[in-house]
């Protein structure tokens, strides 16, 4: 019987000092407290330092084993951690070759890397967007790009993401494509605008270009979160590269800012395990469990961005006046020109027409007779649907003289009514409960009578305590002598 091959998650980023290996170790390290058999491999090539954050000082074997001909199984060079079911693979003891990995060797380490016996593999990555590194990433079930507040360390991670898709298109065999777009000034183009490109030239392999990007759906963290608009960076960020760069990514969450990561680093043991009350492991949790629940990506969904006014304010259609004032409030710090989330995004022009269209959409929105004939073209079939009319109810329940509602306060009917004159007008006492007194002083007096008021009997009712009255005389006595609400 065949193993089942382990699920390979990759780490990697557009920037160094980002918190990639951090990530890395605590992720492989909060899988193993799940009891999975987790393994993780140091792939920075020429810097490697994950063993410091496993809590490893210097590990016995070195991947640079597996790479020499004839070596040694990548398997066999998996030392043991300070955490139980997680195992490391370190490169403390690599030489200085190794930084000069070829395109062949890193597609044999991928190889070697799903035949591990383990439920998951964490791959730490280095910075950058080299052909290894986006190699990588790739290759990788889920591939995690980490970034920080700041706007060099988003402009790169941009980058990253229009590299990384590139070269997914030279691995389907579309680099004519990716090499159309690589002019030495046009800069790294998204996928959008390499889609739209070739949907005006008319190329034939448009659907698998469709695929290829649908199927390209990296994950986002933000690490060293410090306020309130760092923790919101990552949905922002999400948002508007799909719209821009017609890039699904995911948002697994954020890391806060904490003291108690230089400490555990200083002390050279893993941070989950120093600290377990620390607040950036209970967002650690929070990531590794957003990252349990990511699943492959649909291949036939949207590929363009929705352009009306709902969509690009980020607003349902049933939003009030108030929900829309916030959300144009808040596509304006987004897409502001010193917003970090569009850096290295937008030119001035671009981003302008972008002003400009947030501008109709929201003087659209905020006019009611423009936001009523907008909604009309937008959903003509529902402004062609009439209204439900009610049935009028019917008007032929005879009332009660001393009520001015056909219903008793129990919510039922009254079935019959006295028909005699001395009683004329009052309810036959077969209703679920007798009339509701208004006054305080007999109220009592009734509640506490109903508990023994014959409703077999449909000329009595309860006595008022203000005025002694049997069932038997209660027929006889005119409705003026007792109180009007509860006669």
């Amino acid at each position: 019987m065949q193993a089942r091959q382990p699920q390979v998650v990759a780490v990697g980023g557009g920037k160094g000092g980002v918190g990639k290996s951090l990530l890395a170790a605590n992720l492989g390290i909060f899988l193993a407290t799940l009891n999975k058999k987790v393994i993780v491999v140091d792939l920075s090539l020429g810097a490697p330092n994950l063993h410091l954050f496993c809590g490893v000082p210097r590990p016995t074997r070195s991947l640079a084993e597996a790479l020499i001909p004839g070596g040694a199984p990548l398997a066999e060079l998996a030392v043991s951690t300070p955490v139980t079911g997680m195992r490391l693979i370190g490169g403390a003891a690599d030489p200085a070759w190794v930084a000069d990995l070829d395109l062949v060797a890193a597609q044999e380490i991928l190889v070697a890397v799903r035949e591990l016996p383990c439920d998951w593999v964490v791959l730490d990555l280095a910075g950058g967007m080299s052909a290894v590194v986006l190699e990588f990433f790739l290759g990788a079930d889920v591939g995690v790009v980490a970034a920080v507040p700041d706007p060099t360390s988003v402009e790169l991670m941009h980058r990253f993401l229009g590299a990384a898709f590139q070269h997914r298109l030279r691995q389907h065999g579309l680099g004519e494509l990716a090499d159309r777009h690589s002019a030495p000034r046009g800069g790294i183009v998204g996928p959008l605008e390499i889609y739209l490109d070739a949907v005006e030239q008319d190329e034939p392999h448009l659907a698998h270009l469709r695929g290829a990007i649908l199927g390209f759906a990296p994950q986002l963290v933000i690490n060293s979160a410090r306020s309130k608009h760092d923790m919101e960076l990552g949905r922002a960020i999400t948002s508007v590269g799909h719209r821009r760069l017609g890039v699904p990514i995911g948002y697994l969450g954020h890391l806060e800012y904490d003291e108690a990561v230089w400490a555990s680093t200083r002390r050279r043991r893993p941070l989950l395990v120093e600290h377990p009350e620390a607040r950036i492991t209970k967002c650690i949790e929070k990531v590794t469990r957003n990252l349990l629940a990511v699943r492959p990506p649909h291949l036939t969904g949207e590929l363009l961005p929705s352009d009306s006014h709902y969509d690009l304010l980020e607003v349902a259609p049933t939003a009030s006046f108030e929900d829309i004032r916030r959300a144009n409030r808040r596509i304006r710090d987004v897409y502001g020109a010193e917003s970090i989330a569009i850096a290295g995004l937008y030119d001035p022009a671009s981003l302008e027409a972008v002003h400009r269209r947030l501008d109709l959409a929201y003087t659209t929105l905020m006019d009611a007779a423009k936001r009523k004939e907008y909604d009309s073209e937008l959903y003509p079939r529902a402004s062609r649907c009439r209204p439900r009319r009610r049935r009028p109810r019917s008007r032929s329940i005879r009332r009660c003289a001393s009520s001015a509602r056909p219903r008793s306060r129990c919510g039922r009917r009254c079935r019959s009514w006295d028909r005699e004159p001395s009683t004329a007008g009052r309810c036959c006492g077969r209703s679920a409960r007798p009339p509701a007194s208004s006054c305080a002083s007999c109220r009592s007096a009734r509640r506490s009578a109903w508990a023994t008021w014959p409703r077999s009997r449909p000329n009595t009712g309860p006595s008022c305590r203000r005025r002694s009255m049997s069932a038997a005389s209660w027929s006889s006595t005119p409705a003026s002598s007792a109180c009007r609400r509860c006669a």
